[in-house]
Parts: structure tokens; C-alpha cells; sequence
């Protein structure tokens, strides 16, 4: 299994799944035209990660400044597969970022937790970059 990079647009996010460490992170916009076309591949590792993951644990961050409903949509479906692992005794935890004024990205993160009953670690920023 490869790590993945992938690189910042103005569109889509700076994408950085280094699966031998555990540490997957989405940083910046997504706002991408194709959605399933920029998630479906990042999906599919997940997946194989959480098949055979290669360390004791797992941190996901999320550096995200704004992201659209269908963006929504697969970083819901990427928690709820790591969730997968959190039930196989492999410990998950959820780095959520946000810039200190915006209250919505951060209820956003809580939704998530909510839903995923995840643990998550809120990071107030006065700028994400």
C-alpha cells in the first residue's frame, strides 16, 4: 500500500495519507467540480488501509477552510471507514482544525463526532494556511 500526496488547488485540497505513520490529512478547499472523481481514489486507500493497517493507531487532521456539500458527503464516508478500525481495537483520533472566527466549521466538526462517536481534538487557528 502507497502513501498517497497530492497536491493543493484552488479547487481541491492538499491531500497527505501517510499510511505507514498513520497520519492522513486534508488541508485547504474542496470544492472540487468532480467530486467522485477526486474522493472515490482517496475512498478506495482508506479502504485497503483499514484492511491491514500498518501502526497502533490512526490520526486523520483535518485543515479544511471551507468544503461543499458533496465534499461533506465523503469525509463522512471517510470517518465512518476508519470507525471500522476504531472497532477492530485500533485507536482513530479526529485532529479538526478551524480558524477561531468560524464557529461553523467548527459546529461542522462536531456534527461529525456526533455522528461518528469518533474521538476528536478541536484546534482553534487564527489562520489555516
Amino acid at each position: 500500500m502507497q502513501s498517497i500526496s497530492i497536491e493543493q488547488t484552488n479547487k481541491t485540497p492538499k491531500v497527505h495519507f501517510d499510511v505507514k505513520r498513520g497520519i492522513l490529512e486534508l488541508a485547504g478547499i474542496s470544492i472540487p467540480e468532480d467530486a467522485d472523481s477526486f474522493y472515490t481514489p482517496l475512498l478506495e486507500v482508506i479502504e485497503e488501509y483499514v484492511a491491514n493497517p500498518q501502526n497502533k493507531g490512526t490520526v486523520i487532521v483535518f485543515k479544511l477552510v471551507y468544503f461543499n456539500t458533496s465534499t461533506s458527503d465523503y469525509l463522512m464516508g471517510i470517518l465512518k471507514k476508519l470507525k471500522k478500525l476504531q472497532n477492530k481495537k485500533h485507536p482513530v483520533i479526529v485532529e479538526w482544525y478551524y480558524e477561531e472566527e468560524d464557529e461553523d466549521m467548527k459546529e461542522l466538526g462536531n456534527h461529525f463526532k456526533i455522528i461518528t462517536e469518533l474521538p476528536f481534538e478541536f484546534y482553534a487557528q487564527e489562520e489555516i494556511s
